[in-house]
């Protein structure tokens, strides 16, 4: 096995660890100040129960009227990139 074939997946495992210690909040590994769980269980527990992320208190002026249009963007590139997938096949 030659240096060339090993480079790339270094080069991989390199680069996550890099990314991993820069989302690190603290900015160190393993540091055990209590804190809010993490991005992606956050997210996880948004999918699993939707309404225990959903915000319920009041808009600021204007808010509202942009959130409805985010969502109308949002909705809009899903359903092209939804149609343009299904050109492919």
């Amino acid at each position: 096995m030659n240096l060339t074939s090993l480079a790339r997946p270094l080069s991989l495992i390199a680069l996550a660890s890099l990314l991993a210690a820069c989302a690190s909040p603290s900015g160190h590994f393993g540091s055990s100040s209590s804190r809010s769980p993490s991005l992606a269980a956050q997210r996880m527990m948004c999918a699993l129960n939707p309404d225990k992320c959903m915000y319920k208190g009041p808009y600021e002026p204007g808010e509202e009227a942009y959130a409805e249009e985010e969502a109308q963007r949002l909705n809009r590139d899903s359903l092209n990139r939804l149609r343009r997938s299904g050109r492919r096949y």
